[in-house]
């Protein structure tokens, strides 16, 4: 910035100023009101409880019915011999 010098600024009567300041402050207040979420409703909560209670319950079951190796009862033959 040194480089290029001081940028220069117009001295701005108070009347503007005033009037910069309300619609900057009538600019915030509206923000702040449109920025705060809405409550959630006790509905969406219990769709996203319902979904991730069957995500649960499938994963579980996924777990006891899938085969597994060492459940076994007993290993497949390596050797077949057969008398001619």
């Amino acid at each position: 910035m040194s480089r290029l010098g001081r940028p220069s600024v117009e001295v701005l009567p108070d009347i503007t100023w005033a009037r910069l300041e309300r619609n900057l402050w009538a600019a915030l207040d509206e923000a702040e009101v449109a920025a705060t979420p809405p409550p959630s409703s006790p509905r969406r909560w219990t769709r996203y409880a319902i979904a991730a209670g069957l995500a649960v319950a499938a994963a579980a079951a996924l777990l006891l019915l899938w085969p597994s190796g060492a459940s076994r009862s007993h290993d497949l033959p390596s050797r077949v011999a057969t008398a001619e």
